[in-house]
């Protein structure tokens, strides 16, 4: 492979050129986000109904009472004290623990698929792969605390506020964390690392693939948010999908040595 800038000549995982510093194409060409959810969808869709299980129970335990959650604290105005700081701390807290709680039911597939090749996943699979729940249990409180501390970070409390310009960053962050964490389920299985490690490792070392995760994490989003609005029944297709895909985007990064690249 060679620079179309500079015509220098690249190892074929290079992602920068070594003479005039520019971006290569591998990023946009064999790492492009698009071609590898394609790729997974053509692979997975013979066998997607033998997933169908294995989704309903995430959906069930994992979904549905998120979503109901959600639901419950846009509606809800809850009251724990007369300070109207504490109230708004604790709420924060309580919705660190139900999404922490919850969450995880959608994460644990990845114990079992990280570690296997194919496109299946029983429901005996998903039940065998809840011996994982702690660690992803881990990574929804890890989550969840990184959110409440941006938000009162750009949003303030009653007792100050903060600067308005600061709602952008906290967009900005929102999405950057979603980046960063994509990856991060699949990585712990395929390394058999723990939550911290997989974490740094994905913000050291993918920093250059960062849009393409986001645009991943994004296009995936907008497909769960369709779903869940047909009743949550294209959820089935849906969350299987999410699954394999996370998964062979993750090994495909890693296949390209980018966790042994530094630039």
């Amino acid at each position: 492979m060679r620079c179309k800038h500079c015509n220098t000549r690249l190892a074929d995982h290079d992602v920068w050129c070594v003479n005039c510093g520019r971006q290569t194409e591998v990023p946009s060409k064999q790492l492009s986000a698009i071609a590898s959810m394609k790729e997974t969808w053509h692979s997975l869709s013979p066998l997607r109904a033998q997933s169908i299980p294995a989704a309903a129970a995430s959906i069930i335990f994992g979904v549905v009472p998120l979503t109901l959650a959600g639901i419950v604290f846009t509606q809800v105005q809850f009251s724990f004290h007369s300070s109207n700081t504490i109230n708004l701390l604790l709420g924060i807290l309580l919705k660190i623990i139900v999404f922490s709680v919850f969450a995880p039911f959608l994460l644990v597939a990845f114990a079992h698929i990280g570690k296997r090749e194919d496109y299946q996943i029983s429901l005996k699979d998903y039940s065998l792969a809840m011996k994982q729940y702690p660690k992803y249990l881990l990574l929804g409180i890890v989550t969840g605390f990184y959110y409440a501390f941006i938000y009162l970070i750009c949003f303030g409390m009653p007792s100050f506020g903060s600067d308005p310009i600061l709602r952008l960053v906290w967009l900005v962050l929102v999405n950057y964390w979603m980046a960063i964490i994509l990856p991060v389920p699949a990585l712990m299985e395929i390394k058999q690392i723990g939550v911290f490690r997989a974490i740094r490792l994905s913000y050291r070392h993918f920093h250059d693939l960062r849009w393409n995760l986001y645009l991943m994490a994004l296009l995936i989003g907008i497909l769960a948010s369709i779903a869940t609005a047909l009743l949550l029944v294209g959820l089935l297709y849906i969350v299987p999908f999410f699954w394999f895909a996370v998964r062979d985007y993750t090994r495909k990064l890693i296949d390209f040595e980018l966790l042994e690249y530094h630039r």
